[in-house]
């Protein structure tokens, strides 16, 4: 995930896959809307 996302390495992450955050056991919140690879880096479109 690093690679795509620097500071999510921060605090001994840096050896989460980058399937694992996209996953549901990310915990992450749900988007509302689709999400492609042009808008996934975009810190607006994701907040």
């Amino acid at each position: 995930m690093c690679d795509y996302w620097p500071e999510f390495a921060a605090a001994g992450k840096e050896r989460i896959p980058t399937r694992q955050p996209l996953s549901t056991r990310a915990g992450s919140a749900a988007l509302d809307q689709a999400l492609d690879r042009a808008r996934a880096g975009d810190r607006i479109t994701t907040s």
